[in-house]
Protein backbone atom coordinates (compact mmCIF):
# COMPACT_ATOMS: atom_id res chain seq x y z
CA UNK A 1 0.00 0.00 0.00
CA UNK A 2 1.12 3.49 -0.80
CA UNK A 3 -0.12 6.39 1.28
CA UNK A 4 0.36 10.07 0.64
CA UNK A 5 -0.01 12.75 3.31
CA UNK A 6 -1.78 15.93 2.22
CA UNK A 7 -2.11 19.26 4.04
CA UNK A 8 -5.83 19.97 4.32
CA UNK A 9 -5.78 23.26 6.18
CA UNK A 10 -3.05 25.73 7.10
CA UNK A 11 -3.40 26.06 10.90
CA UNK A 12 -0.62 27.17 13.23
CA UNK A 13 -1.22 25.37 16.55
CA UNK A 14 1.35 25.74 19.31
CA UNK A 15 1.14 22.00 20.14
CA UNK A 16 -1.55 20.20 18.11
CA UNK A 17 -2.38 16.67 19.30
CA UNK A 18 -4.97 14.05 20.09
CA UNK A 19 -7.11 13.65 16.96
CA UNK A 20 -10.40 11.77 17.47
CA UNK A 21 -13.02 11.17 14.81
CA UNK A 22 -16.56 12.25 15.76
CA UNK A 23 -18.70 9.80 13.79
CA UNK A 24 -21.99 11.53 14.67
CA UNK A 25 -20.90 14.96 13.40
CA UNK A 26 -18.52 13.64 10.73
CA UNK A 27 -15.68 15.84 11.96
CA UNK A 28 -12.22 15.55 13.44
CA UNK A 29 -11.73 16.76 17.02
CA UNK A 30 -8.24 17.75 18.14
CA UNK A 31 -6.55 19.96 20.72
CA UNK A 32 -3.88 22.65 20.79
CA UNK A 33 -2.38 21.98 24.21
CA UNK A 34 -0.24 25.08 24.74
CA UNK A 35 -2.64 27.23 22.68
CA UNK A 36 -5.44 26.29 25.14
CA UNK A 37 -7.98 25.37 22.48
CA UNK A 38 -10.14 22.53 21.18
CA UNK A 39 -10.70 22.27 17.43
CA UNK A 40 -13.48 20.80 15.32
CA UNK A 41 -12.45 20.20 11.70
CA UNK A 42 -15.18 19.52 9.12
CA UNK A 43 -13.62 17.84 6.08
CA UNK A 44 -16.76 18.41 3.98
CA UNK A 45 -16.52 22.21 4.26
CA UNK A 46 -12.81 22.54 5.07
CA UNK A 47 -13.79 24.62 8.13
CA UNK A 48 -11.75 24.36 11.34
CA UNK A 49 -13.62 25.78 14.31
CA UNK A 50 -11.46 26.84 17.27
CA UNK A 51 -12.96 26.72 20.78
CA UNK A 52 -10.76 28.71 23.21
CA UNK A 53 -10.34 27.10 26.63
CA UNK A 54 -9.33 28.48 30.05
CA UNK A 55 -6.83 25.65 30.58
CA UNK A 56 -4.52 23.31 28.65
CA UNK A 57 -6.35 20.34 27.10
CA UNK A 58 -4.46 17.05 26.85
CA UNK A 59 -7.02 15.12 24.84
CA UNK A 60 -10.56 15.29 23.48
CA UNK A 61 -12.97 12.47 22.67
CA UNK A 62 -16.52 12.67 21.32
CA UNK A 63 -19.45 11.61 23.51
CA UNK A 64 -22.14 9.32 22.14
CA UNK A 65 -24.87 11.68 23.36
CA UNK A 66 -23.21 14.81 21.95
CA UNK A 67 -20.35 17.05 22.87
CA UNK A 68 -16.97 15.81 23.99
CA UNK A 69 -14.94 14.91 27.06
CA UNK A 70 -11.70 16.78 27.72
CA UNK A 71 -8.80 15.80 29.94
CA UNK A 72 -7.14 19.09 30.90
CA UNK A 73 -4.51 20.58 33.16
CA UNK A 74 -7.35 21.12 35.67
CA UNK A 75 -9.07 17.70 35.45
CA UNK A 76 -11.87 16.24 33.33
CA UNK A 77 -14.73 18.22 31.79
CA UNK A 78 -17.56 17.90 29.31
CA UNK A 79 -17.31 20.31 26.37
CA UNK A 80 -20.38 21.59 24.54
CA UNK A 81 -19.19 21.71 20.92
CA UNK A 82 -21.81 24.31 19.98
CA UNK A 83 -21.31 26.88 22.75
CA UNK A 84 -17.73 26.02 23.80
CA UNK A 85 -18.94 25.82 27.41
CA UNK A 86 -17.05 23.56 29.83
CA UNK A 87 -18.82 21.55 32.53
CA UNK A 88 -16.24 20.18 35.03
CA UNK A 89 -16.51 16.50 35.94
CA UNK A 90 -13.62 16.17 38.40
CA UNK A 91 -10.69 18.46 39.28
CA UNK A 92 -7.07 17.62 39.97
CA UNK A 93 -5.94 18.32 43.50
CA UNK A 94 -3.35 21.01 44.26
CA UNK A 95 -0.88 18.20 44.98
CA UNK A 96 -1.20 17.20 41.32
CA UNK A 97 -0.95 20.75 39.94
CA UNK A 98 2.37 20.11 38.16
CA UNK A 99 0.81 17.21 36.20
CA UNK A 100 -1.38 17.28 33.13
CA UNK A 101 -3.01 14.72 30.88
CA UNK A 102 -1.41 14.07 27.52
CA UNK A 103 -3.35 12.23 24.82
CA UNK A 104 -5.96 9.53 25.15
CA UNK A 105 -8.70 7.77 23.23
CA UNK A 106 -12.05 6.29 24.09
CA UNK A 107 -12.83 2.59 23.86
CA UNK A 108 -15.89 2.01 21.67
CA UNK A 109 -19.14 2.36 23.61
CA UNK A 110 -17.47 3.74 26.74
CA UNK A 111 -18.16 7.51 26.84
Amino acid sequence: MNYRAELLKEIQPVVGEGPSWDETNQCLLWVDIMGKAAHQYDPASGEDRCLPLPCEPGTIVPRENGGAVLATSEGFAFLDLHSGELDPIVSLSEAQAEHRFNDGKRPLGMV
